[in-house]
């Protein structure tokens, strides 16, 4: 197969015979390209957890933490070509989701005594 390339230029005989050595090459993705799409769910998520009532969120809060994992597992394949794992990638949204609950925590207190003070 090499030898028909040989009429092609000197690249394309140098690149067979490269990948007939069973050397592979990645796309190499930015993991900043990979966090950006999450950016705008984790603000959505912060907000719903801002809302401090159980009723909230178990008619909003639990059906968009369902179709988040939906959107999560779909887009695992992009962070897998990145080499990453499954279990970093369950851990790394896990622990995500648990710190934005923690930064809510403060931030809806805060809000609840600015609302008091204001009215």
């Amino acid at each position: 197969m090499s030898k028909n390339l040989k009429l092609y230029g000197k690249e394309y005989y140098e690149y067979t015979e490269l990948l007939s050595l069973g050397n592979v090459y990645y796309i190499l993705i930015s993991k900043r390209l990979l966090i950006k799409p999450m950016m705008p769910i984790w603000a959505y998520l912060l907000a719903l957890f801002l809302v401090r009532s159980n009723i909230f969120f178990a008619m909003v809060g639990l059906p968009s933490l369902i179709v988040f994992s939906v959107f999560l597992v779909m887009f695992f394949p992009l962070w897998e070509a990145c080499n990453v794992s499954a279990k970093a990638y369950i851990v790394f949204h896990g622990i995500s989701i648990l710190l934005i609950k923690i930064i809510s925590i403060p931030i809806s207190m805060l809000l609840e005594v600015l609302w008091t003070l204001c009215f």
